[in-house]
């Protein structure tokens, strides 16, 4: 997604206490923009769905099924040899031929010998249980909302919500590619102080994700904006009054 975030700017602000003998700048208001932004980020969280356990488990199933349904001596494709293990019964294609090795038919040596090497990868993949496979593939479904989290540690605030699930969340993918990292940066200091985000990640096109993060972000602070802008007004009053009393 392309850099957004939130924006203070005090010219006006400047500009009024000025008058009074004041110097204030934008670096005044830091604490009230960390403050807009932890909240932002912590309802950004509340607002990126998780993907569908369901769904998720119904998919990773049917790949564990496949996994040690179908072991073929190149990564899927028509292969030569290939083993497909069903509850219907065990069938080996060798030298364009199929073979029934369940129902102890005689074959040649050279098909009983790629059943030999296919059946031992068949048993080293079901080392691993259906279960441990499931549920190693369900950490991902968490690393929309671990963006947001992303963003947040980049510029020093701990959210509320970034449970262990979230913290936890890593990709399924082998090898292991993490996704974009979020990340924020503060700037400015003098009459405008930002916060600016950037979360390439949900803008990424993905089936599983009919969502984008710049929306997030932007209904995120609508909600907080006027809080925000209360706690700035309070702000400036109080230091309106503090120079008055000087």
């Amino acid at each position: 997604m392309a850099r957004t975030g939130i924006r203070l700017d005090t010219d006006r602000i400047k500009k009024k206490l000025a008058k009074l003998g004041a110097d204030v700048n934008a670096e005044t208001f830091r604490p009230e923009v960390i403050a807009y932004a932890k909240a932002t980020l912590e309802t950004c969280i509340d607002m990126t769905p998780a993907r569908d356990e369901k769904l998720i488990q119904g998919n990773q199933e049917q790949q564990y099924a496949n996994r040690v349904g179908y072991i073929d001596s190149i990564h899927w494709g028509n292969a030569d040899p290939r083993l497909i293990v069903k509850e219907s019964g065990v069938f080996l294609f060798s030298g364009g031929k199929w073979y029934r090795p369940d129902l102890g038919y005689r074959m040649p040596d050279s098909a009983w010998s790629d059943y030999q090497y296919l059946e031992q990868e068949h048993q080293r993949r079901l080392q691993i249980s259906e279960r441990a496979f499931v549920e190693n593939r369900k950490q991902a479904r968490f690393l929309y909302k671990k963006s947001w989290v992303q963003v947040a540690l980049s510029i020093g605030i701990t959210l509320r919500n970034a449970t262990s699930q979230i913290i936890k969340a890593r990709t399924r993918r082998k090898p292991a590619k993490e996704p974009v990292k979020g990340y924020a940066q503060i700037r400015g200091g003098d009459k405008v102080i930002s916060v600016v985000v950037r979360n390439d990640f949900l803008d990424q096109p993905s089936r599983f994700k009919p969502f984008s993060g710049k929306a997030i972000l932007a209904a995120a602070q609508r909600l907080h904006r006027a809080r925000f802008m209360a706690d700035v007004y309070n702000k400036t009053r109080r230091i309106m009054r503090a120079v008055a009393r000087v």
